[in-house]
């Protein structure tokens, strides 16, 4: 990135536009310096093979880790006991809000180490406490295990609040790509379900949220661009199983009854413009909308899928970690008050 501005140009791949925007140069050189160095597409190599180069790759560059207070946990739910990792980046004696959030990787990749420096950039731009969750991957646990893991953890953070110091009154979901599928499932359907506590926010990151794969992006987007057409077909192949009713609104969420996501929790969706999933978050977050669910939209035009894990070396993705730090902040804080007079 300290190259020459010659040099640079010379290793990124071409530029391009989306809507009119122009990709962002450093992810330009990202991208150019993934193609020379031929890295493997995960769906090329054997299953564990692409695990570890998935965990490796993900944090590489990610933010720099931030040091803070973290403890592994082991949350028990009714079907398994899933690995968790609780981030705390103060202390205090009163209970703290926290996010529950839930780590992409198309549901076939990715754990709590992957994410580890994402999770910790969230707690710092958020100052919340932060509770990574690994959910069991496909293919060896397809759907619904993943959505189930991931209602299953949340209602367990919600049983051991008080021994973990968090305040059930202030407890988000988050996540990104299937993570973020994950996140908008636990508010979906601990609403339908009538749970007594909730997710009160939600951080909706480059979701995953259209299972039809229906999305015009999909193909104007899914070459080129970290995240391709053909590797979420992998990733489809691993999650669902071939006679699942792709269109189904518990399958993806958009097409979920109006009265049914009326009530769940108010929204903070992000977007990329060069994401080939781009279009299926702004359609999460226009029928959101449509049920009344306050949501706030931001599409970020220059950046690509995977912008929270690249945040290391391009400025421009550190912006959406700030802009979901305030949204949480304010979710946290509550309504303002208008003072009389």
């Amino acid at each position: 990135m300290r190259a020459p501005a010659s040099v640079r140009e010379a290793l990124s791949i071409p530029s391009r536009l989306s809507d009119g925007v122009p990709l962002d140069d450093q992810v330009r050189l990202v991208l150019g310096l993934e193609k020379r160095a031929r890295i493997p597409r995960w769906q090329d190599v054997p299953l564990d093979a692409a695990r570890k180069l998935f965990t490796r790759s993900a944090d590489s560059l990610a933010p720099r880790s931030v040091e803070m207070e973290t403890r592994d946990l082991a949350l028990d739910t009714p079907k398994t006991t899933l690995r968790a990792r609780l981030y705390r980046p103060f202390t205090s004696s009163a209970a703290s809000p926290a996010l529950v959030y839930f780590h992409g990787g198309g549901f076939v990749l990715g754990n709590i180490e992957s994410h580890d420096s994402v999770c910790r950039a969230l707690a710092l731009a958020a100052n919340c406490h932060v509770l990574s969750v690994e959910y069991r991957l496909s293919p060896e646990h397809k759907y619904p295990t993943p959505v189930d893991d991931a209602v299953d953890a949340f209602r367990a953070v919600v049983a051991r609040a008080d021994g973990l110091g968090i305040d059930r009154a202030r407890m988000a979901v988050g996540g990104d790509s299937a993570g973020g599928y994950l996140a908008a499932q636990v508010a979906i359907r601990t609403k339908l379900a009538g749970d007594a506590v909730k997710p009160m926010f939600q951080v909706l990151i480059y979701p995953a949220a259209d299972m039809t794969m229906s999305a015009s992006s999909l193909r104007e987007l899914g070459d080129g661009l970290l995240l391709e057409f053909s590797t979420i077909q992998w990733f489809h192949g691993h999650f669902l199983e071939a006679s699942a009713d792709r269109a189904s609104g518990e399958l993806t969420p958009a097409n979920r009854s109006l009265e049914e996501l009326s009530g769940v929790a108010p929204a903070l969706v992000q977007t990329a413009g060069f994401d080939p999933l781009r279009d299926e978050g702004v359609a999460l977050a226009a029928r959101l909308k449509e049920a009344g669910v306050a949501v706030e939209h931001k599409n970020y035009g220059s950046l690509v899928h995977g912008f929270l894990n690249i945040a290391g070396v391009v400025e421009a993705a550190m912006l959406p970690y700030y802009d979901a730090g305030t949204a949480l902040k304010a979710a946290f804080r509550g309504p303002t008050k208008k003072k009389k007079g």
